[in-house]
Formats: structure tokens, sequence, C-alpha cells
């Protein structure tokens, strides 16, 4: 879990890491699979601080990420500059992206520690 980098940042660095590979594999050929790949399925970030998207360029950069399981929301509360839910995350979005935004992806990645009790 990753927080209070941002994320709108994070399509460039995928696709950085991932030209870097195809360019070098063979340098390392032990890694079977693109970066991309690998941080897709194992990383999460928060969505604080996050810049003020409109709901077209969420979904805009959620498609880059080709996964909307990497964000988790969180607020930084209570630091005066937190990100309220309301206010952050656009409504405008999908159902489920929301769902996987603010319950979801945090579910998902707290669930092992916690046991099958959810």
């Amino acid at each position: 879990m990753i927080v209070e980098s941002g994320w709108s940042w994070l399509p460039h660095l995928l696709w950085r890491f991932d030209q870097n590979y195809r360019s070098l594999h063979l340098e390392i050929p032990w890694v079977k699979e693109l970066p991309s790949k690998h941080i897709r399925e194992r990383v999460k970030f928060s969505t604080q601080p996050t810049e003020d998207f409109s709901a077209a360029n969420w979904l805009r950069l959620i498609e880059m990420l080709e996964t909307d399981r990497m964000l988790v929301f969180s607020t930084d509360y209570p630091h005066w500059d937190f990100d309220a839910p309301e206010e952050s995350i656009p409504r405008e979005l999908p159902a489920l992206v929301r769902q996987h935004i603010f319950y979801d992806n945090a579910r998902d990645l707290y669930r092992p520690k916690l046991g099958a009790r959810l």
C-alpha cells in the first residue's frame, strides 16, 4: 500500500517500466511477466492526495491503468487539507468503480490479514 503519493502519475510509470523491460529482458530472463502486471497484482495506491479531476479524467486514467482495483480511498483526516469523500471522488463514476475504490480494494488488501471474518 503506497499512501499520500497520489496516483495520476502511475500510468506513465507503468508504461515506462514495460518499455524498459522489453528492451532489457534478456538481462533478467527470470522475470517472466511485465513489470506493470506485477504492480497491478500486488500494489495498491491511496487516492489521497488526488487532483481535482472530472469523472471523465478519472475514467481515462483508470483505463490507462487497465484496472480500477489498484485504488483505495483515503482522506488524510484530520489534517486541514484532507480529501472529503463526497468531494474528492466524483459521484459520476460508475457505481461499481466507486464500490471498488471505497470498499472492495481495501477489503481485498487486508482480508488475508483479518482472516475469513469479512
